[in-house]
């Protein structure tokens, strides 16, 4: 009954290492320096995004986004609030990777 335990269990792994070091690039260029400038940047959405990152991170409320190009003040976790977008534009580059292979185009 338990005879598929006497065979060797076998685990192959196919690394590609061109997605890898896409991956890598676009975690760094996008995670480098996160929290540069300690200003409001961007459109509403963002804001919104910003917000989910904020809560997650523990952000209190008291900041007024009012204005763009206002310096955050010492309370903000500016780097909590960009994780979130910075994490969704790395990951966009391993995606894009992967559907230019499923159309068909080579490697390079």
């Amino acid at each position: 009954m338990w005879g598929f335990l006497k065979r060797p269990v076998v685990v192959t792994a196919d690394i590609n290492l061109s997605l890898v070091a896409l991956t890598g690039m676009g975690l760094l260029s996008r995670l480098w320096r996160l929290t540069y400038p300690r200003a409001v940047v961007g459109p509403p959405f963002g804001h919104m995004v910003l917000a989910l990152g904020g809560y997650l991170g523990g952000f209190d409320g008291n900041f007024l986004w009012n204005r763009i190009g206002a310096e955050y003040s010492s309370n903000v976790p500016v780097w909590s609030l960009r994780l979130l977008p910075a994490l969704a534009g790395a990951l966009s580059v391993p995606m894009a990777y992967q559907i230019v292979l499923e159309l068909h185009f080579s490697h390079c």
